[in-house]
């Protein structure tokens, strides 16, 4: 939290909706993407949110959102407190070196044309605080030394690099501005295993050192499991579950957090062999007609006609665990009573901040 108690990053109610356009001069729209709808989610200050789901579930679109490199179709987003929804570009500039982003892919997010030392050191010239090249030659190669690497490689080119050093250098230009959130956007999905241990070691190691809060986005459980303080299901532009990482790989709530968690690798044979896999029917529908009720309940195991007609409310199950789900798994008739009771607040979303085993 801040100092005045308040998420570092809250979004309430979060939409964003893709136009889709027809007819002759493509100049009328005639359907709407909802690649996110309704999404409520604080991050404390100093904090890690893992964000997972399958691909195409409004992952990233939330984070741009998040971040405001694209603008909401409804909803707010807040950081730091101060409401930064409809601010304008030169309003938003001060907030640039407060919230950065480290991008999926190292080969394409960095100017094959551009040397290391102008990669890193152009939020400093822009944003920053030194002026002189020299100013800005020392502080690049701090920030290279802290990710890793060596301060010789001011000079060289990104295809001199490996996929991990790339990564390397795309996290030293996101600290650049000395950030107080960094949106790790799928940073180790295009890595290679060991190569990703690196990465995400050092992660850690940053946030230690410079109190910083992560939004970590990703598709493998296994991997947010280990760097993560709260971990949110998204489906189909929808929050099924949040909670503490323990609590929800220990004790999962939504049916589809259950079968995300089933189809992780597991490294004793006999165990993965002894296991129950859950293989979820069909394909995930079109989020430009997305079904009613439960957005899950096509695919659901669970399902009954309830979900196809009433969507699930966000609902509080106790331990920080909270969960959109008519039918939840792993919770009692005592623990459904009392979340029927006290409801989930928006507010509940950002308040619980365990710390990583």
């Amino acid at each position: 939290m801040t100092a005045d108690g308040e998420p570092l990053v809250a979004v309430e109610h979060l939409e964003h909706h893709f136009p889709m356009r027809g007819g002759v001069l493509f100049d009328r729209e005639v359907a709407r993407v909802r690649a996110v709808d309704d999404v409520t989610l604080a991050i404390a200050a100093g904090e890690t949110v893992g964000l997972v789901g399958e691909s195409g579930c409004g992952k990233t679109t939330l984070c741009r959102n998040l971040l405001r490199l694209l603008e909401p179709t409804g909803g707010s987003v807040r950081f730091g407190g101060r409401d930064i929804t409809h601010l304008g570009r030169r309003e938003l500039r001060p907030l640039r070196r407060e919230m950065q982003m480290v991008f999926q892919d190292p080969y394409a997010s960095l100017n094959p044309r551009r040397r290391v030392g102008q990669i890193v050191g152009d939020p400093i010239r822009s944003l920053g605080e030194a002026s002189g090249r020299e100013q800005v030659r020392a502080r690049v190669q701090e920030l290279l030394e802290r990710v890793g690497l060596s301060p010789e490689h001011y000079n060289r080119y990104p295809y001199e690099f490996s996929g991990g050093q790339r990564q390397r250098i795309g996290l030293a230009r996101a600290l650049a501005l000395q950030p107080r959130l960094i949106v790790a956007d799928e940073p180790v999905s295009a890595l290679d295993v060991s190569i990703q241990a690196q990465i995400i070691n050092l992660l850690d190691e940053l946030q230690e050192d410079l109190g910083l809060t992560y939004l970590f986005v990703a598709h493998d459980l296994g991997v947010v499991r280990h760097v993560s303080d709260r971990v949110a299901v998204m489906y189909l532009g929808k929050l099924m579950e949040v909670a503490p990482a323990a609590q929800l790989y220990g004790r999962p709530v939504h049916p589809y957090t259950v079968a995300l968690l089933s189809a992780i690798p597991i490294p004793d044979p006999r165990a993965n062999a002894r296991r129950e896999r859950i293989v979820l029917e069909g394909d995930v529908p079109s989020p430009i007609d997305p079904p009613s009720g439960c957005r899950f309940h096509p695919r659901c195991p669970r399902a009954t006609e309830v979900c196809a007609l009433v969507e699930p409310p966000l609902v509080d199950y106790g331990e920080g665990r909270l969960a959109a789900c008519h039918h939840p798994v792993n919770v009692d008739a005592g623990e459904i009573a009392a979340a029927a009771i006290s409801p989930a607040s928006p507010a509940d979303a950002g308040e619980v901040m365990p710390t990583k085993s």
